[in-house]
């Protein structure tokens, strides 16, 4: 505990470390495509959405600005799916690497222990 007001706990640092992995690969994606004025033009649209409803309480603003979001939602997964199936084939590609490296090493430590004691078998 943090002043005796704020909690801090290892559940946070990692919800900390991983939205920023996730902003960081969605900065690189944003970066090697051509969208990044729509992002950043995005990202100002949430921000004022933010001020509006939560900072000065603006009761009819913010429910405009909170139904274009809903429908800005879908429009965002339309105008960014070339990016959004880049990033996932991405992921995919990368963690099925890891996950086929993974059961080849176990595979082939089974392999050889099978391999010896066949080798011992054999030889007795």
């Amino acid at each position: 505990m943090i002043f005796g007001i704020l909690s801090f706990d290892l559940k946070d640092a990692i919800d900390i470390i991983l939205v920023a992995l996730l902003l960081f690969y969605l900065y690189r994606l944003m970066r090697a495509s051509s969208s990044s004025n729509i992002f950043t033009g995005v990202l100002i649209f949430i921000i004022v959405w933010i001020l509006v409803s939560q900072v000065f309480k603006m009761r009819l603003l913010g429910s405009i600005l909170d139904r274009l979001i809903n429908v800005g939602a879908l429009a965002l997964i339309v105008l960014f799916q070339e990016e959004i199936r880049h990033f996932f084939s991405t992921i995919g590609t990368q963690r099925a690497s890891l996950i086929l490296r993974w059961f080849r090493r176990h595979n082939d430590d089974n392999t050889m222990h099978r391999k010896r004691s066949c080798r011992s078998s054999w030889l007795a």
